[in-house]
């Protein structure tokens, strides 16, 4: 199953998505039929220049889903996973999974340029997205934050993010999944998304700012943005022994000077930081299954010393290695 959507206004795209589901939008919802699958999709407007949406389903068969690009680049689509459901991203399609708990589950990108996920059969996926304008982000960004107005507001027509949910992210989107699935009990849902959207918007730029990036960003071209990808590709099949730039570089054939420089400003962290994210992942869920000691689990991952996993996986998650299996 394919299924197309673009964003060239507010208020419009669910209507493509509607259409192709062979349903129709009921009170800004659309309510997945049986032979397609289960759940919903569902908007919010705040103004005419600030949305919140938000779905949650499961589909009967693998589907590949594309936002295509629009000439609209005043639309700022900004996506939130909370779901880890296998889901691939194009065009690193070789299961370099996207989800909550990955390196990789905010995904902020320009409008104009187009994207494809591939989502599995049979497993619920969930997203909180915030869709805003420039006109109304310049509004609400000082004319001191240059490097929001540099990268993304002014010089930049074109560019491509992701960053990490932090705990502190993923409580205020599940906040709004709650009210979204339980409206009635809310005496004031509306003024609540609304406040919740905000708080979650100024976590992720709070983020995005913490980055320490050079003070502009490069404009990419496409076969970049793939080479980048191809980047992560290699960190996440390979971060058993995390690869030297040197030979990435001489793999992808690119300036090791660039790859950093790109990587960076795609995935918000070094390439070094990204492999050892995987690796940290990775061990939490060997672990998560309780089928393997804290040393077997550092030896998966890579590490001959104990101590030096317990630190690094202490430093990444905030607790010991054994501290996380009590917990669970």
């Amino acid at each position: 199953m394919i299924i197309e959507f673009k964003i060239d206004k507010f208020d419009t795209y669910l209507i493509d998505i509607a259409k192709q589901f062979n349903t129709s939008i009921v009170n800004n919802t659309v309510i997945l039929p049986e032979d397609i699958g289960n759940g919903m999709i569902t908007y919010i407007n705040f103004n005419d220049q600030f949305i919140l949406s938000f779905f949650e389903f499961s589909l009967n068969q693998s589907a590949k889903i594309i936002r295509k690009k629009s000439d609209n680049c005043d639309i700022l689509p900004l996506l939130f996973w909370l779901s880890n459901s296998e889901i691939v991203h194009e065009p690193d399609t070789s299961k370099n999974y996207i989800g909550k708990d990955e390196p990789n589950g905010i995904f902020f990108l320009s409008n104009n340029i187009e994207t494809s996920y591939f989502f599995p059969a049979n497993r619920m996926i969930k997203n909180v997205s915030i869709i805003v304008s420039k006109k109304w982000l310049k509004e609400n960004v000082s004319k001191n934050n240059n490097y929001l107005n540099r990268n993304v507001l002014l010089d930049n027509p074109s560019f491509i993010m992701f960053e990490s949910i932090h705990s502190d992210m993923l409580a205020v989107s599940e906040k709004i999944n709650d009210i979204f699935q339980h409206k009635n009990e809310y005496s004031i849902p509306k003024l609540k998304l609304n406040y919740l959207s905000l708080e979650l918007l100024t976590m992720f730029f709070d983020k995005l700012l913490n980055r320490n990036l050079e003070k502009h960003d490069a404009i990419l071209n496409q076969s970049e943005i793939v080479k980048m990808f191809t980047v992560r590709k290699i960190l996440s099949g390979r971060f058993i022994e995390i690869p030297s730039i040197d030979a990435i570089a001489q793999e992808i054939g690119m300036n090791k000077r660039k790859i950093q420089k790109y990587f960076k400003q795609i995935f918000g962290l070094s390439v070094y930081q990204y492999a050892l994210s995987v690796k940290m992942n990775e061990a939490k869920k060997l672990l998560t299954t309780k089928k393997y000691s804290v040393s077997e689990v550092g030896y998966l991952v890579g590490y001959s010393n104990l101590s030096h996993f317990t630190e690094t996986f202490k430093k990444q998650f905030g607790s010991t290695p054994k501290r996380y299996i009590s917990s669970i």
